[in-house]
């Protein structure tokens, strides 16, 4: 689905990633992990064409993203969904019209049946008799779930989900983990998931991509990475067995 071969990133002179190449492959959920400052943000920034790389080449379903013009750009972000670590909500408008702006962007659909539409997604991540309330009345872990919506609504091939489980109680974490496995399951979807959080990892990875300084430094199964002997891989899988 997505072939990145070659890529180097960074910011102004600040090199992030170094000669990054990797495959996603349709239906997969595809973990992106490492460390804080590991480079994390600035891959999934490059692979949704918020940010372009230095060198490389970034390929969904067969075609060079990298250099094409914003029409083009926004086209392909259709197949696209993405859920921001922030949530990205806005608190002037309700949860339902939240999730219906991509819908209303793209005039992809109707606009009369937007707002069933809109109200469809939200049942499917739990939350389909908040439609009414404002985002700032919601918990932290149901404005997760507005996000997962709103990355949906247009019926993306692949989602993006940026650090889902940042800032949350391990039970509401957990429960986004599963939910992200049943929207993959249900809409048949793929996922890349980029978090630091063990536990996710553990819980929805059917491969994981680990970054240490900007590098591929592991990228396969989970049971791959706990044989590994890499010290760097070692050290993140390992974390809190020392105290058990």
């Amino acid at each position: 689905m997505i072939r990145v071969a070659g890529l180097s990133a960074g910011y102004g002179d600040r090199q992030v990633l170094e000669n990054i190449g990797f495959d996603i492959f349709p239906g997969e959920i595809l973990t992106i992990v490492g460390t804080s400052g590991c480079g994390k943000t600035t891959l999934l920034k490059n692979l949704i064409g918020l940010a372009a790389p230095a060198r490389g080449s970034i390929r969904y379903w067969g075609r060079e993203i990298t250099g094409l013009d914003d029409e083009a750009l926004n086209r392909l972000r259709r197949k696209i969904g993405v859920s921001f670590q922030s949530n990205a909500l806005f608190n002037s408008i309700s949860v339902a019209e939240n999730v219906a702006l991509p819908l209303r962007e793209s005039r992809a659909v109707d606009q009369e049946i937007i707002p069933v539409i809109s109200r469809m997604k939200l049942s499917l991540v739990g939350l389909g008799d908040t439609a009414h309330l404002m985002p700032d009345s919601l918990s932290g872990g149901m404005k997760k779930r507005v996000a997962f919506a709103r990355a949906v609504a247009l019926d993306p091939e692949i989602v993006f989900f940026d650090e889902p489980s940042s800032g949350l109680d391990p039970v509401t974490a957990a429960g986004l983990d599963r939910l992200i496995r049943r929207l993959r399951d249900l809409l048949e979807i793929t996922a890349v998931v980029v978090t630091h959080d063990l536990a996710s990892i553990r819980a929805i990875a059917d491969r994981v991509l680990m970054l240490a300084e900007g590098r591929i430094v592991f990228l396969g199964g989970l049971e791959e990475a706990d044989r590994s002997a890499d010290p760097v891989v070692r050290a993140f899988f390992d974390r809190g067995r020392e105290r058990k």
